[in-house]
């Protein structure tokens, strides 16, 4: 039902494949940090294990496409990139990402090559499944991380409708166990 695509935050050309595959569909995403010789995702030490994936934020989006715009147009102002174009991207706010980066001096210690966007949705010209709510998807995602690593991905640290919804979904199923 879902397809992924992954790509570099900074490989412009990909914005035309994910309009390709996922039209106007809502799925999630995540930005995953890869290591040194981008490879293999970087391990990140979690508080109950080693995130062996690399995850620093899932997202969903009702429109994932126009998602991964302002998700990547805030880690190119968070990288102070230039476009080819030469239009310097200064905006920040199209994604919370964005200023989490700068105020954690991410751009200074990990280069804008390392950042992966893995994006996870309903491919275009497909009927959406009965009863699919993105923020449900999202929310299952979260849940899943926090009962694996005990802890939200490093940039989900503002609790927005998804992280609430898999905090409770986490709690009301140990309550149940």
């Amino acid at each position: 039902m879902f397809k992924r695509l992954i790509t570099r935050a900074f490989q412009e050309d990909d914005y035309g494949k994910a309009h390709a595959l996922y039209g106007e569909n809502p799925g999630i995403y995540r930005v995953i940090l890869m290591d040194t010789a981008c490879q293999a995702p970087e391990p990140l030490p979690r508080l109950l294990a080693t995130d062996s994936e690399g995850v620093l934020y899932i997202g969903t989006g009702k429109f994932l496409l126009g998602r991964f715009g302002g998700l990547r147009t805030a880690i190119y102002a968070a990288y102070g990139f230039e476009g080819s174009a030469g239009h310097r991207f200064r905006n920040l706010a199209p994604h919370s990402i964005g200023k989490m980066m700068v105020a954690a001096g991410f751009p200074t210690r990990f280069g804008r090559e390392r950042i992966v966007i893995d994006l996870e949705g309903i491919p275009g010209g497909t009927s959406m499944p009965e009863g699919y709510n993105h923020f449900a998807h999202e929310a299952e995602a979260l849940k899943n991380y926090m009962r694996q690593f005990g802890e939200l991905p490093p940039f989900n640290s503002s609790v927005g409708r998804g992280e609430r919804q898999a905090v409770a979904m986490a709690v009301d199923e140990e309550e149940v166990s």
